[in-house]
């Protein structure tokens, strides 16, 4: 497998067609660390230390259209490399293999489109309560496609990734979503929605074996940047909503109300939320959300190093729900460099 991989972006870093105008390589470096000490058995208890790079190269083939191939690897620490599929993930083919960079990007002034296996990162920002951060760890690429609209009024953007394809072991799963951040002056609406299909093997014998999931938030908020000497605050509140239903038994809907702060200045900042309503019955959201309806959690971070091709956060979250004296606590150390001539 790996040297399968390896070969193939050989070749394609190799390949200089004359009508592509410039050529450029792109890298990224992770290091992970992120210690959950979880006692109320919500949510799972465990620590991840690992580092990602991501590796490859670019093709401009004018002035609107380009191509990348690369190979994104995580190696988690304390496990062999390219060893078996992580268990328990939701993910039929989240595993420590290298992944595959290969998409096409097209892009114009207010507007641009992905296709292939491409990096989510700074492309989806999804609350916690529908996709969990894990998912940046283990599944770090879309494999599938995302179009997006932008502007002064914000963005608007819609998107399908492909999980899994259907094999007698493995399930047919996949996502589909938008998301967006629409603002007028120091008032904006983000809104937020996906759904999971995951279906049965190829020797399942029922259709009782597929599961429709999905939830969507939106949010109505106000930006204080401008009045006072923070560079980030930001204050707002909404709604979450969810679907689950394993075929053919009915739909069951949950739902409930977060509100949300975000403050941040030079290099201290701290994130709020608190949720009050239905436990969320979401397969791929943070699991303190399917465990219980009242629920705040505090970010408190320090990002010591950042600047146009690096940054950093350590971090210290406090969990607290159903008026339990006792915290849930989680601590998180990440680091990221962006070098060589990375351009989209």
């Amino acid at each position: 497998m790996l040297r399968k991989s390896f070969l193939l972006l050989s070749i394609l870093c190799l390949l200089n067609v004359n009508t592509w105008s410039q050529q450029w390589w792109y890298g990224s470096f992770d290091n992970i660390c992120d210690d959950r000490e979880y006692f109320s058995g919500y949510a799972t208890s465990q620590t991840i230390l690992g580092a990602r790079l991501d590796l490859g190269s670019g093709f401009e083939i004018d002035s609107v259209h380009e191509i990348y191939a690369g190979l994104n690897y995580m190696f988690e620490y304390g496990h062999k490399p390219f060893a078996n599929p992580i268990p328990d993930t939701g993910l039929a083919n989240a595993s420590w293999n290298p992944i595959v960079d290969l998409y096409y990007k097209y892009q114009v002034k207010n507007f641009r489109m992905f296709f292939g296996s491409f990096p989510r990162h700074k492309l989806l920002n999804y609350p916690l309560a529908l996709l969990t951060d894990t998912f940046q760890y283990y599944r770090p690429n879309i494999q599938g496609g995302l179009g997006e609209l932008s502007g002064d009024w914000g963005y608007q953007n819609v998107w399908c990734d492909w999980v899994s394809r259907q094999t007698y072991t493995a399930r047919e799963q996949f996502m589909a979503g938008a998301s967006g951040h629409i603002k007028y002056g120091n008032f904006y609406i983000e809104d937020y929605f996906y759904m999971f299909h995951n279906a049965g093997n190829m020797i399942s014998d029922s259709t009782s074996h597929v599961q429709d999931n999905g939830g969507g938030a939106c949010y109505v908020g106000y930006n204080f940047d401008n009045m006072t000497p923070l560079e980030t605050l930001r204050f707002d509140i909404g709604m979450i909503g969810c679907y689950d239903r394993f075929r053919p038994t009915p739909y069951t809907l949950h739902s409930g109300f977060q509100c949300r702060l975000s403050a941040f200045y030079k290099y201290i900042g701290v994130d709020a939320t608190y949720y009050n309503g239905d436990k969320l019955s979401l397969v791929n959201g943070d699991k303190f959300y399917s465990n219980t309806g009242n629920y705040a959690r505090i970010d408190a971070y320090l990002r010591p190093i950042k600047s146009k091709h690096t940054d950093s956060k350590i971090g210290w979250s406090f969990h607290i729900h159903d008026g339990k004296k006792q915290l849930d606590n989680s601590f998180q150390v990440f680091f990221r460099v962006d070098f060589l001539n990375r351009k989209g």
